[in-house]
């Protein structure tokens, strides 16, 4: 399996941000790069986060466009599993 190539670094926004009031954690890293450079992670079976954490923290990003590519779109690609 050849690896995807995303071109630059990633930021990796993790279960800590999903906590209740802390989205700010994505605000700062939206502040140092683009939403094209942030994909979700979490510490699966370690940090179990609710669907309710998850639309709160990507509803942080303006676009619905940006929160698929974040959610998604990207992981899917850096692993080439699209």
């Amino acid at each position: 399996m050849t690896a995807a190539v995303i071109d630059g670094p990633v930021i990796t926004v993790d279960a800590i941000a999903f906590h209740p009031g802390r989205p700010h954690l994505l605000r700062h890293a939206l502040e140092v790069t683009t939403n094209e450079r942030i994909v979700l992670s979490v510490d699966y079976p370690f940090h179990r986060i609710d669907t309710n954490a998850i639309d709160t923290l990507l509803s942080t990003l303006p676009d619905p466009s940006g929160q698929e590519k974040v959610a998604h779109h990207h992981a899917a690609t850096l692993f080439n599993l699209a």
